[in-house]
């Protein structure tokens, strides 16, 4: 954990954060400092982390998000709906949080897979994620063989509590087995298909379900 390179003092400007999100960070004098920016800014979090810069719209999405217990994004495709709130919202949450319960549902199963396998990776083995958050999954290889860390779901190495509902599970959105999951964040991401609601009875099913 070290705060090297990001010693500059001076105030930056707003004009100076939107093009390098990493100039907040230069505001902090210590390490208490920079993890409450990571904590509270999601564009330093995306761009010192995840490589990711944030777009305006994109940074008062998840700031809504935040804020508010329901909310619907409907934005085309390639403007990282999924990249920012499939992968980099739950990751922002379960390092801030690892007692947090999330609930993530996807197209398919097969897709959720996908982004499964993207956020296990990044909490493994992001290293300066680790650095500053983790360890995310147990150090011990003998602890490991009981700590849940597969496609369906994960618990996080420094959880506190004693819940039967995981860090995070994933779904697919014609799966019954997420009905009577518990969670504090649910994500649902392009659930409504023709698939799931190509019928009026489809579209029924998957009003009750949510």
């Amino acid at each position: 954990m070290t705060l090297t390179s990001l010693t500059q003092r001076s105030t930056p400007s707003k004009a100076e954060i939107v093009s390098d999100p990493l100039r907040i960070l230069a505001v902090a004098e210590s390490e208490d400092e920079a993890r409450y920016i990571f904590n509270h800014e999601p564009r330093a979090f995306w761009a010192y982390f995840l490589d990711i810069e944030l777009e305006w719209f994109q940074l008062e999405f998840i700031l809504a998000a935040e804020k508010h217990h329901r909310l619907m994004g409907k934005w085309p495709a390639g403007f990282g709906k999924s990249t920012n709130m499939s992968f980099g919202y739950p990751v922002w949450h379960v390092a801030r949080n690892p007692n947090v319960r999330i609930i993530q549902v996807g197209k398919t199963t097969e897709e959720m897979d996908a982004y499964a396998l993207l956020i296990r990776n990044t909490l493994e083995k992001n290293v300066k994620l680790n650095e500053w958050y983790g360890p995310f999954r147990d150090p011990d290889p003998s602890g490991r063989r009981t700590q849940q860390w597969s496609a369906n779901g994960i618990n996080v190495y420094k959880r506190q509590i004693e819940d039967p509902h995981s860090t995070i599970e994933w779904y697919g959105s014609n799966s019954d087995a997420v009905l009577g999951h518990r969670c504090d964040i649910m994500i649902p991401d392009d659930v409504v298909t023709p698939d799931t609601a190509g019928t009026p009875e489809r579209r029924q099913k998957l009003l009750s379900r949510f």
